[in-house]
């Protein structure tokens, strides 16, 4: 509460500081950094992208995507390079949950670089995923012959987001290929999550097998 009323303080360095403040408040952070922003309105949410702090940078974006507000995309897409890695993270996630199409390309960039950070990387692979659109099944499935096991499983992971029928196909022949491994529970569970329409027809195909284990 007291936070609510600084907040609405006249300038521009208070209500800045509400915001640091209401991220750092442990287990009750989400709600006070809601009740912050929701004083201070949709404006002053876009600055908070801006601040110089860290906390204030992390927890405007983890409200941006509570509220859903796209005007944030391209500042969004720019904090991709924000100089601390979890800033970094959090856009990337970000920019997955809002579906941002002007994201599509930048994440594309970073997951085809050899020198991207590999955890930028993965989070990358899995935002593109819920984004989907031109060439993005492409790039998760050639992600998967990657020599690093935590790279396949996080282009696993995209193509579980992706509602297209060939994503659904490829995690039906992961799924039958490594029947009894880790790589199989997680494409069942993503195929699962994909519905019927998408899964039904994926899997039928595999039936064509003479692995009972596998039918």
């Amino acid at each position: 509460v007291l936070l609510e009323l600084a907040a609405s303080a006249p300038g521009d360095q208070v209500w800045r500081e509400c915001v640091d403040q209401a991220a750092k408040t442990g287990t009750r952070t989400r709600l006070a950094v809601d009740r912050v922003f929701a004083v201070l309105g949709a404006d002053r949410l876009l600055q908070a992208l801006s601040d110089e702090r860290v906390e204030v940078r992390r927890a405007a974006i983890d409200q941006v995507v509570a509220v859903r507000d796209l005007r944030a995309q391209d500042q969004l897409v720019r904090m991709f390079d924000d100089a601390e890695p979890g800033v970094r993270r959090a856009a990337i996630f970000a920019a997955g949950q809002l579906k941002l199409a002007v994201a599509r390309q930048p994440l594309v960039d970073r997951i085809v670089d050899v020198n991207t950070d590999p955890v930028i990387r993965r989070d990358a692979m899995a935002a593109i995923g819920r984004i989907g659109g031109e060439g993005v099944f492409l790039v998760l499935q050639r992600s998967l012959a990657s020599p690093l096991q935590a790279d396949r499983d996080a282009a696993l992971r995209g193509l579980g987001e992706l509602r297209d029928e060939r994503a659904a196909e490829q995690l039906a022949s992961i799924f039958t290929a490594s029947l009894g491994q880790p790589s199989a529970d997680l494409a069942r569970v993503y195929l699962t999550r994909m519905g019927a329409h998408f899964a039904v027809p994926a899997l039928r195909k595999q039936l064509d097998t003479q692995s009972p284990d596998v039918r």
